[in-house]
């Protein structure tokens, strides 16, 4: 009987290890954002991991990593796919991108007034131009009572229900 040894590529001790090491870095993923992702992603950037002795160890073109600074870069770059952390959560817009230990953080070091003027969601971006053709749902429901009269003046209600019609980007 031949038994044959191959790698592991995402293994649990990888997976434990990564977690283990964006712990460190006080990295929490947003949701629908899963450790075999970032593992993919960084792996496509040339970084392959394995555990040696319990210790994460990181390789890039043949030469060992610097996997705190390769985490650094990675969130940066990624921004979008982690949770603010502590000196990023003044920065937010919205109290859906916090998760609570954010939350915390943020009430922390501002009021709780701050914290509840803060909109729940992140605002929409409002259009550039006033026009049926390029008006996403969402921007619409976000105008204004009298930008919203202002379209229906120039463009009719036929246009409204164009706009309206059109299926959510974000869902």
């Amino acid at each position: 009987m031949s038994v044959e040894l191959k790698p592991a590529t995402n293994d649990e001790n990888v997976l434990t290890a990564i977690a283990e090491q964006m712990q460190r870095h006080d990295l929490r993923l947003r949701a629908g954002q899963t450790l075999e992702q970032v593992v993919a992603d960084m792996g496509a950037k040339g970084l392959t991991f394995s555990v040696d002795h319990s210790t994460l160890v990181g390789v890039i073109g043949g030469q060992p990593a610097n996997l705190p600074q390769c985490f650094e870069n990675f969130a940066k770059a990624n921004v979008d796919r982690f949770y603010p952390r502590g000196a990023e959560v003044g920065n937010v817009k919205c109290r859906d991108a916090m998760d609570r230990k954010a939350k915390i953080e943020f009430l922390k070091s501002h009021s709780l007034a701050e914290f509840e003027a803060l909109p729940q969601h992140e605002p929409v971006a409002l259009p550039v131009e006033m026009s049926p053709r390029s008006m996403s749902r969402e921007q619409y429901q976000s105008l204004s009572r009298s930008q919203k009269a202002d379209f229906i003046k120039q463009f009719g209600p036929d246009a409204v229900g164009t706009v309206m019609a059109r299926r959510s980007k974000t869902k």
